[in-house]
């Protein structure tokens, strides 16, 4: 049985329909698996739209899981066991993440050995790590062309929609807000399934990002322009009501990527200096920036970053290994007032976030593997802007400063989403190594 992990007010609307939501997502899977049989791709948007469901929990011989895990190992698993029964492997270009994606996955692997939680470790090491890995693969397999990747856009752009469509019912009804302090209209903020708002924004914003990518399309596909484009409003409508700083900061530099390789590098600076100029000089502008120096949270966010930097630094071992999987409560433990900031898994900026979980090989790894995948999608982009592959390099940036203030990987649906963002980048770079390959007549 699923049992949905959520905040009361919503769980309370599900409770009564406790069957019939198990129905649908048993259904759900046995369809999963029927379509990925038929088609491996198809199976890859059904993950990429069941990124938000991870929040749905269950227990299986006694290990606890996900539907997200579920049927991330479902389409794993239907996938290759099609490609073994109809011989359908294909050898084409390596790929070109290879490397510092195994340096990430032995870096990763290699911090459980130091965690203080082994048990506990290992589930997120399955999940945060192996998992999106497994995904990642199948969608360099099971994506042939550019339509499966829009198939798979078109899922992310869909689930994103849910959660959007959500919070703003939420901002209207005030229901099923996860903390008491965010429900009263004047200090409202909208956390949809999840337990803070800044969790919405960390999901929406890249996916908004690369819906402002794949506007970036051939005039001719107008339904698909326009479903990018509904997309986009109301996945920015849901993000004002999230009331998050660091979400529009993503969004900012996403805005800029977009510009950049569609209007020109000097009217791109031009703009984005004038919007950010006559934004500053906004009065509720101002106001809001006044509030987010000297707010409790991020001060805390401060604190944090000073005890994780005192703690790497304590000691040449620190250093290099941080604390391992899980480890970081109970470094905070040391330096946190409880009167102050509540218990915290992450130091809340992503340098530290990949360094304390996973060492200074798993930070190095992860700052390889991203430049990597930027230098293919940049130069690709350089010779034809297409829609994927701007989106989601739009979708990078976003997580990228969005995560100068927040934790945007280190959850089951952001890890997902950021390898399956990876895919996208790099499409058009498998395909033109392919072609290099091969002889010219």
């Amino acid at each position: 049985m699923f049992t949905p992990d959520i905040p009361a007010g919503l769980a309370s609307l599900i409770t009564p329909w406790a069957l019939a939501f198990n129905v649908v997502l048993a259904a759900g899977l046995m369809a999963i698996g029927v379509l990925t049989w038929r088609r491996p791709a198809v199976g890859v948007a059904a993950a990429a739209f069941a990124l938000p469901l991870y929040l749905a929990r269950a227990s299986v011989g006694g290990l606890p899981t996900t539907y997200l895990e579920l049927v991330i190992l479902l389409v794993c698993g239907v996938t290759l066991v099609s490609a073994l029964a109809k011989k359908n492997f294909r050898r084409g270009a390596p790929d070109p993440l290879r490397w510092p994606a195994t340096a990430l996955l032995v870096a990763g692997t290699a911090a459980l050995a130091w965690s203080p939680d082994t048990l506990a470790a290992a589930g997120l090491w399955r999940a945060y790590l192996v998992e999106p890995a497994l995904l990642y693969a199948v969608a360099r397999f099971a994506l042939q062309d550019e339509r499966d990747y829009r198939r798979v856009a078109r899922a992310l752009l869909a689930s994103a929609l849910g959660v959007a469509l959500l919070s703003i019912w939420q901002q209207f009804s005030g229901i099923g807000i996860a903390e008491p302090q965010w429900v009263p209209l004047a200090q409202r903020r909208v956390t949809a399934h999840y337990t803070s708002p800044n969790a919405v924004g960390l999901y929406l914003g890249p996916i908004a990002a690369l819906a402002a990518g794949l506007l970036c399309i051939h005039p001719r596909r107008w339904r698909a322009m326009a479903g990018a484009g509904t997309v986009l409003l109301i996945a920015l409508i849901a993000i004002l009501y999230t009331r998050s700083a660091g979400t529009w900061i993503g969004l900012f530099f996403a805005a800029a990527v977009v510009a950049y390789f569609t209007l020109g590098r000097w009217k791109t600076a031009g703009m984005l200096t004038a919007a950010l100029a006559l934004s500053l000089l906004l009065p509720a502008v101002q106001h809001r920036i006044r509030i987010e120096l000297t707010d409790p949270a991020s001060v805390n966010r401060r604190v944090l970053w000073q005890g994780s930097w005192d703690f790497l630094t304590a000691s040449p071992k620190n250093f290099v290994l941080g604390t391992g999987i899980h480890g970081f409560p109970k470094v905070q433990d040391a330096f946190r007032d409880p009167r102050k900031m509540e218990p915290l898994l992450y130091p809340h900026t992503i340098a530290l976030n990949f360094w304390m979980e996973f060492g200074l090989g798993g930070l190095l790894s992860a700052a390889w593997l991203g430049l990597a995948a930027v230098r293919i999608a940049v130069s690709n982009l350089r010779q034809r802007v297409d829609g994927l592959t701007l989106g989601g390099l739009a979708a990078l940036a976003a997580i990228l400063a969005h995560g100068l203030v927040d934790v945007p990987y280190f959850k089951n649906d952001l890890a997902a989403l950021t390898w399956l963002l990876l895919a996208f980048v790099i499409w058009r770079g498998q395909k033109n190594s392919s072609a290099a390959a091969e002889p010219k007549p």
